[in-house]
Parts: structure tokens; C-alpha cells; sequence
């Protein structure tokens, strides 16, 4: 997990964590709110994230003509082309696909 990711997830355990004591100290108790859910929620959610992250990913390969990833796709013919790599851009899954795959160094 990237560091940002894991931060984000402490974060929200720690919330969480202190929500609990804080329950438990007024004397409010819930049988589902314990320890072990919220580490189990942190878990849920580091997942969860990566998940979305490399969905962003899979699905901005593989249709880069979406208004979703059009900038995305934008900025990776810039770069081949700032390096003076050669591609073509192929239909369907419309992509970016270097000519040399030796002159293809990200």
C-alpha cells in the first residue's frame, strides 16, 4: 500500500478508535463497536482504495477516449512524444502502444 493510503487508513482507525473510548467513557456501549471491527474496518477500507485506485488504472488504459481518462491518455502522448518515442493508437481497446518496446523506459 502507498503511504498515503496507509496514513489515510490510520487516520480513520485512530477516529474511529477514539469514537469508542469515547462511547465507552459516557457509558455507551454497542456490541458491534469494538476493537476488532475497527481494525477490521481499516483493513475494509486500505482495500477499498487500492481496489479504486487500480480500477482508475485498468480502466483508463483500456478506454482512454472516455472524458474520464481523456486527459489521462493526453498527457501519456505528450510524454512519448517529449521522448521521441514512436506509437500508434490502436482502435479497440483504443491505447497507446510504443513501435519499440526496447525505447519504452518510463
Amino acid at each position: 500500500m502507498k503511504q498515503k493510503t496507509k496514513d489515510l487508513v490510520e487516520q480513520v482507525v485512530a477516529v474511529l478508535s477514539a469514537l469508542l473510548f469515547f462511547f465507552v467513557s459516557i457509558g455507551v456501549t454497542y456490541d458491534w463497536f469494538t476493537m476488532d471491527s475497527i481494525n477490521a474496518f481499516g483493513v475494509l477500507l486500505g482495500a477499498v482504495i487500492v481496489l479504486a485506485v487500480n480500477l482508475k488504472g485498468i480502466l483508463s488504459n483500456h478506454f482512454p477516449k472516455w472524458a474520464a481518462f481523456r486527459k489521462a491518455n493526453e498527457k501519456k502522448v505528450r510524454y512519448l512524444e517529449d521522448k521521441g518515442i514512436e506509437f500508434e493508437e490502436v482502435e479497440e481497446p483504443a491505447v497507446v502502444v510504443p513501435k519499440d518496446k526496447d525505447s519504452f523506459d518510463l
